[in-house]
């Protein structure tokens, strides 16, 4: 068949938002141009989801899914547990990466290393790990044979590292638990 000009298309969206002449909406119409093509501009939330996007006209409809991700990386946030080590013990180190938006963002390259190193020779078990489906990349610090603070820092494929380094404390008086028990003073509540 031919393009039909001038034909009006109705547009939905599950998610996020269509731009109206600079409105926001959920559903609105678009008139096809002389190469029978009507276009709408998908605008995505501040989450990430699954957007559902519906076209119709003339009895027939389409829906196409659109995946709204997080940006990129903006901000690093280090931690650790523990944060204080005996010597040659370890500890997991953790970057949460997440966008301008505050999504966690997935699948990005995170580069670890150690700027200060006063415990001896400590070390990681890897030096770049990948963000998982929470913004969580985590390496395994081991901590040198001496008592002193190490730093470990952090830095994204786009050059994003955290506000400050993150101090682990190696000391040699520092408990170490064998085990935790947990008894519950009641089976059913």
């Amino acid at each position: 068949g031919q393009p039909i000009s001038g034909y009006t298309v109705s547009f939905s969206t599950t998610a996020g938002t269509l731009d109206d002449n600079g409105t926001a909406v959920s559903a609105m119409t678009a008139t096809t141009d002389a190469n029978g093509i009507a276009s709408v501009t998908l605008t995505a939330g501040k989450t990430r989801m699954t957007a559902q996007v519906s076209a119709s006209a003339g009895g027939f409809s389409h829906t196409a899914s659109v995946s709204f991700t997080a940006g990129a990386a903006d901000t690093v946030t280090l931690s650790a547990a523990p944060t204080t080590v005996r010597p040659n013990g370890t500890s997991n180190v953790y970057a949460l990466v997440i966008d301008v938006l505050g999504n966690p963002v997935v699948g990005e390259t995170v580069t670890f290393s150690i700027p200060t190193r006063n415990s001896g020779l400590p070390g990681l078990n890897t030096v770049t790990a990948i963000t998982n489906q929470n913004g969580l990349a985590s390496v395994v610090y081991t901590a040198g044979a001496d008592a002193g603070t190490d730093q470990v820092n952090a830095i994204t494929s786009n050059g994003k590292t955290p506000t400050s380094p993150l101090s682990l404390t190696v000391s040699n008086t520092t408990p170490v638990v064998a085990s935790v028990t947990l008894t519950a003073g009641a089976t059913t509540v």
